[in-house]
């Protein structure tokens, strides 16, 4: 997954009268887990973040349309029909009324609304991170599952999958939750994900696993919840290679010897005609050797 943030230079002016904070800030807007860069810099108000109605939701693939009599911007995506008017908190979605924390309001010629409404708006979800100046928008369960189990937030992983949010939901690379939080070696979200019923033994385009990765990058505690969750000691990737043969690549001899003891096979070549122990061997892993060759 692609995150590496662009930074959007954020250039408010003051309004005394509307509480607009007058300053030149470092802001990032995610969405789905994708940085984005709008011609309107997005402002704080009151305490809210205000982003550029026409640059979230064109984005999103949304047609707006903007109504300068009546001084409304309508919305329109699938079965989705929006109605925001400037100077109001209300709004509507599909002929219902929600109410958004400021009003709606034009700032620079563009029509500016806060952050918690675009989450309302998708039936997603949205975050601002102070600290980073990060605006977060999901527009659904599922991308926000993939960013919490980057960030290792096993409690909120916890509570989205009781709301029922796929485990399994696949985001723009590929991986699942499961896979990314092995990735960021993240055990908390590894049990948080499991225990809600993530497939342990997923498959990526290159053929590899959570187990493969996780004897790949070392991670012992992880293989081994991964393992007790019935995770396949055999799988191979693109290349044949098991997680025995990462194991015995990076001489990790605690993964390998519970890999063996689920039952992981010895005989295994890869594409090199290599198994476990020919690779243990070449990295001269004495002692992972010597458990490879009693099998």
């Amino acid at each position: 997954m692609k995150r590496i943030f662009q930074i959007i230079m954020v250039l408010s002016m003051l309004f005394s009268s509307s509480g607009i904070i007058a300053a030149e800030q470092m802001i990032t807007i995610s969405i789905d887990g994708t940085e984005h860069q709008f011609d309107q810099a997005t402002v704080q108000k009151d305490g809210h973040i205000l982003l550029p109605l026409r640059g979230i939701f064109e984005q999103a693939g949304a047609q707006v349309e903007w109504d300068g009599n009546k001084r409304t911007a309508t919305v329109k995506m699938n079965d989705m029909h929006i109605v925001v008017k400037i100077g109001s908190k209300q709004a509507e979605k599909n002929g219902v009324s929600l109410t958004m924390p400021v009003e709606a309001q034009i700032i620079n010629g563009t029509t500016m609304i806060p952050l918690p409404f675009i989450g309302q708006a998708f039936d997603g979800y949205t975050k601002w991170d102070h600290d980073a100046q990060i605006a977060y928008i999901f527009s659904s369960k599922e991308s926000l599952l993939m960013s919490l189990a980057e960030h290792d937030d096993a409690e909120q992983i916890t509570k989205l999958l009781a709301e029922g949010a796929n485990p399994d939901g696949k985001g723009n690379n590929g991986w699942t939750p499961l896979m990314t939080a092995v990735f960021y070696n993240n055990t908390g979200s590894v049990k948080a994900l499991l225990t809600g019923g993530a497939d342990p033994n997923f498959v990526t385009e290159d053929g590899d696993t959570p187990l493969t990765w996780a004897a790949r990058y070392g991670s012992t505690e992880i293989a081994n919840e991964l393992l007790q969750a019935g995770a396949n000691p055999d799988g191979k990737n693109h290349l044949k290679w098991t997680a025995l043969m990462y194991a015995a690549y990076t001489g990790n001899f605690e993964i390998a010897a519970s890999l063996l003891k689920a039952g992981a096979d010895t005989k295994i070549k890869n594409n090199e005609g290599e198994t476990a122990a020919d690779i243990a061997e070449h990295r001269e892993h004495s002692e992972l050797l010597d458990l490879l060759r009693q099998k």
